[in-house]
């Protein structure tokens, strides 16, 4: 059964949901935990809450605001369903939008061990894959395109709507993205560094290589780096109209 199947209520803690349930006891329920007491009872609160309410017939629905590392913390604790206002995701790509006007985006496919890259062109109307790279080469490989091409920000792919298993991998690419930010600074050459969904994107680039390499080996190679260049794709094409 679909959680749109499901009566919803806004809650702000537990016992707003027990008394729901007593008030309730046959209807299926879903828990909406608004985005301002989220973030004032703390994420450990959360947890507690997700683990006492997630049942076969209740959900636990926690929005999101525009704190990148409380989603992904979130993520990591295993919150199954997670509420993103358009607004949010809104406000976040009109600064990206404004922070690269005229200036190329990057943006990174990140997984265990290759990383794909792809470029935007100044107008944001082209996007062209670049380069597959091993973690071991990131930095250095990385720091050569932000020389040759001078980018206004870098677009980073998070699987945030894919499967439990997949949510996993939003720790790790979330740690390379904290040490690509810290390398940048370093070489004294900062640049703004954004999340962008990129749930279904490597099923999405293996069907678009399929058609075009027809050697199987050739089309791994190049399999991330279309994935990276269909993430920057995807987040045009969400966002030409704003």
């Amino acid at each position: 059964m679909s959680i749109y199947d499901y009566e919803t209520f806004e809650i702000q803690n537990l016992l707003d949901a027990i008394k729901l349930k007593k008030k309730y006891p046959k209807k299926k329920l879903n828990f909406l935990h608004r985005h301002n007491s989220v973030v004032w009872q703390g994420p450990v609160y959360i947890k507690i809450l997700s683990e006492k309410l997630n049942s076969k017939n209740c959900n636990y629905i926690v929005e999101i605001g525009e704190n990148i590392a409380l989603t992904l913390l979130l993520i990591s604790f295993k919150i199954k369903i997670l509420a993103i206002d358009k607004n949010v995701l809104k406000n976040q790509t009109e600064k990206i939008l404004s922070i690269t006007m005229n200036k190329r985006i990057i943006s990174l496919d990140i997984g265990k061990s290759k990383i794909g890259s792809a470029i935007s062109d100044q107008k944001h109307l082209i996007v062209t894959p670049l380069f597959v790279f091993s973690k071991k080469n990131l930095y250095s490989e990385l720091f050569k395109i932000i020389e040759e091409f001078n980018p206004g920000a870098i677009l980073v792919g998070l699987p945030l709507f894919e499967s439990e298993k997949k949510n996993k991998s939003c720790q790790m690419i979330e740690d390379i993205t904290k040490n690509i930010d810290s390398f940048l600074k370093n070489k004294n050459n900062e640049l703004p560094i954004f999340f962008w969904d990129e749930s279904y994107t490597s099923f999405e680039a293996e069907q678009i290589t399929k058609n075009i390499f027809k050697n199987t080996k050739e089309q791994k190679k190049k399999l991330d780096k279309f994935a990276a260049k269909i993430i920057l794709d995807d987040f045009f094409r969400e966002n030409i109209n704003l």
